[in-house]
């Protein structure tokens, strides 16, 4: 099996971020009628698949929003990962939180600790 290592994700990475995210999606599919499936099949819709516009996201302010890529020694993207971190304005004993909006590892590479 060919290592894998994960990097930041970059703009040339997306073409394969939204192949994955496709993928995440059909497989959502049957558990949440809110994915717009009319539009899973490219990039530019309303909704954005997998609830992520990941594109804007590798866009925006680059201290709040990670997304990662996870790559084989040849450099093709087989899973992606986006988190945020955002000031705490609710509650008073953490200052900042983190959440984890997408996450999806093709499924040759699954359990092999890319995501520990």
């Amino acid at each position: 099996m060919t290592s894998v290592r994960v990097r930041a994700a970059l703009t040339l990475d997306l073409p394969a971020i939204h192949s994955l995210q496709v993928r995440l999606a059909q497989h959502e599919l049957p558990f949440d009628a809110n994915i717009d499936f009319q539009g899973i099949s490219t990039p530019e819709k309303n909704g954005h698949i997998g609830y992520v516009n990941i594109e804007k996201k590798l866009l925006e302010e680059k201290d709040s929003n990670y997304v990662v890529v996870a790559v084989t020694e040849e450099d093709v993207v087989v899973g992606v990962c986006y988190g945020k971190i955002e000031k705490d304005t609710e509650w008073s004993i953490h200052e900042y939180f983190g959440y984890v909006g997408c996450v999806y590892i093709s499924n040759e590479y699954r359990g092999l600790g890319i995501w520990p």
